[in-house]
């Protein structure tokens, strides 16, 4: 990474951006303008990972001068937030997708499944595989022996080696879109690989779930080194000389994390994140007096304007 320098983010101050990271096209940057992400840290990541390296400090000290003056109020993750008495996320109808998941045919094929026998296999709503990529992924995961989920958008599905959603059948379900939280809570599961997008970390933290990291761009990169070097929730997968995730490295790093010792630290440690994300949600922790607190001052502030009326 020659063009490239350290940057001080909020997460820690060895990280080293490329230039090439910054999304260098139109579409890319109206996507970024759009996206939503789960909570203050992963969006405050994002725009520090996209920001080209030479005026990241500039974002650094325009953010440090915010938060001397108005204090930022750390909320996340959302999507685990709860009602009185209920949580959230409990009934779908409160679930936004950008597809419609196939949630009947997921959960069923995950209740015949036993306990931690499932890797599931998604690279979000944007992120594209070169077609040597996905057949590499593809052999990966049957020489792995191991059940999958694996969800491949309609617009992929022209990739995938030829007939191998019948060959897969007897190991894996092949769908378009899936309920993720669903998929990732449900006891089936035993890792997800993930192209390491901010929403998947979070959703695989909160729900306790080992992963096997395979960035593709932007954020990324960062948030696989922190899922495996800082979170310890994961492994990265390795990519030769041309750029290529062969299908060996993906069969290590699934028996790795499901069969191997280094899975059941993995999964130990992702446990604790889980607890850690449950607290903070929960009556009394952070993220729930946070919001409690900035309601209650906004609910001040207007009946002090009522007042002044």
């Amino acid at each position: 990474m020659d063009e490239s320098k350290p940057v001080s983010t909020l997460l820690a101050s060895h990280f080293k951006l490329s230039n090439e990271q910054s999304p260098s096209i139109r579409q890319e940057r109206a996507y970024m303008v759009k996206v939503t992400y789960a909570s203050a840290s992963g969006s405050l990541m994002y725009a520090m990972v996209c920001t080209r390296s030479d005026i990241a400090h500039a974002v650094e000290v325009v953010l440090n001068w915010i938060t001397s003056r108005w204090p930022f109020k750390t909320v996340g993750p959302t999507f685990s937030l709860k009602y009185p008495g209920k949580e959230f996320t409990n009934k779908r109808t409160h679930k936004i997708n950008l597809f419609e998941p196939n949630y009947e045919e997921s959960m069923k094929w995950l209740d015949s499944r036993e306990i931690g026998s499932v890797v599931y296999v998604s690279f979000g709503s944007v992120a594209s595989l070169k077609e040597q990529q996905m057949e590499e992924l593809a052999h990966g995961l049957m020489m792995s022996n191991c059940y999958f989920l694996w969800v491949v958008r309609a617009s992929e599905e022209n990739k995938l080696p030829p007939n191998f959603t019948s060959m897969a059948s007897e190991k894996g379900l092949v769908l378009n879109w899936c309920p993720q939280t669903d998929v990732l809570d449900h006891r089936a599961v035993a890792c997800f690989m993930t192209h390491c997008g901010w929403n998947s970390t979070l959703e695989a933290l909160s729900s306790g779930v080992p992963l096997i990291a395979m960035p593709q761009w932007v954020d990324q990169t960062t948030n696989s080194k922190l899922i495996e070097d800082e979170f310890n929730v994961g492994l990265r997968v390795k990519a030769d000389e041309n750029g290529l995730v062969r299908r060996e490295e993906i069969e290590m790093c699934i028996k790795q994390v499901i069969q191997g010792e280094k899975g059941k630290k993995l999964e130990e440690s992702a446990g604790k994140w889980k607890e850690l994300a449950k607290e903070a949600v929960d009556k009394g922790g952070s993220s729930a007096t946070n919001v409690e607190d900035f309601v209650s001052k906004l609910l001040n502030l207007n009946l002090s304007l009522l007042d002044g009326s």
